[in-house]
């Protein structure tokens, strides 16, 4: 095979089969850097965002801009996107909150006790207020009279 032949056939080689493999980039692609905070649908998708606690990588994809644009607009506590996020999230958490406390109200215990955590700071831990007694043994309790047992059990009080 000639020089001229084997260098036609590298170079088709080198090239894509079909030109829709090759997609070049159109001017002006790539994600966009800003949203039209003016624009009431993009006001409005935000709040539902903030009503559902959406974390900012996925308004970002649903905005077409990258996350750090979304973070840019969240760090902006004056502007409107963090306002209507925040607002919007605040109904969500007082929601659930309602739904909670409703729920514990109904007789749910597991709720009861996780609200008394978590509201009240209510903890699982018994106190020990008189270290004394709380060192008595099993034995040495045993071995006391009703009323020294009532004593002991009167200290922790």
């Amino acid at each position: 095979m000639s020089k001229d032949k084997k260098k036609k056939l590298t170079k088709k080689a080198a090239q894509p089969k079909s030109k829709a493999i090759v997609k070049k980039r159109a001017a002006g692609g790539g994600r966009k850097t800003a949203l039209d905070l003016k624009d009431r649908a993009i006001l409005a998708q935000v709040e539902l965002f903030g009503s559902l606690g959406s974390p900012q990588q996925e308004m970002a994809d649903y905005f077409g801009v990258c996350r750090q644009t979304i973070g840019a607009y969240m760090a902006d506590e004056e502007g409107l996107f963090f306002n209507v996020y925040k607002k919007a999230e605040s109904t969500l958490k007082n929601n659930l909150r309602r739904s909670q406390i409703n729920k514990a109200l109904k007789g749910d215990n597991t709720m009861l006790v996780w609200l008394g955590k978590n509201l009240l700071d209510q903890e699982d831990k018994a106190r020990v207020i008189n270290e004394d007694a709380a060192s008595i043994t099993e034995e040495e309790l045993a071995e006391m009279t009703p009323a020294q047992a009532y004593q002991v059990y009167k200290s922790t009080l």
